[in-house]
């Protein structure tokens, strides 16, 4: 039987809920909670981005980050990006020579 045509006392408040969540709560004879919009969430702070060549990921990799990487990132391979998104994503506990090198290369998204 469609849920238009069911009793709304015949379900149990949570499947209410769910029918009522389904059909936008249009369903007949259906009680619906209604709750407050959530307050939208605050914007998260941009994301630097590494742009370089992969000639200079590489040089990164061996001059400045070389300890970085096999510490935080090891299998992690080196061209296409994957190191760097590693290295960011580790960036609270990288080397000072290793920041500053990124750092030259970083763009706000």
């Amino acid at each position: 039987m469609p849920a238009e045509e069911t009793p709304g006392g015949s379900l149990s408040p949570s499947c209410q809920k769910a029918v009522a969540a389904v059909s936008g709560g249009a369903a007949t004879g259906m009680a619906t909670t209604t709750t407050a919009p959530a307050a939208p969430a605050a914007a998260p702070p941009a994301q630097p981005v590494i742009v370089m060549s992969p000639r200079e990921e590489m040089m990164v990799m061996r001059q400045s980050c070389g300890p970085d990487y096999q510490a935080y990132c090891p299998g992690v391979r080196i061209m296409g990006g994957a190191a760097l998104q590693c290295l960011m994503a580790n960036s609270g506990r990288l080397s000072g020579g290793c920041k500053s090198a990124l750092a030259q290369f970083e763009r706000r998204q």
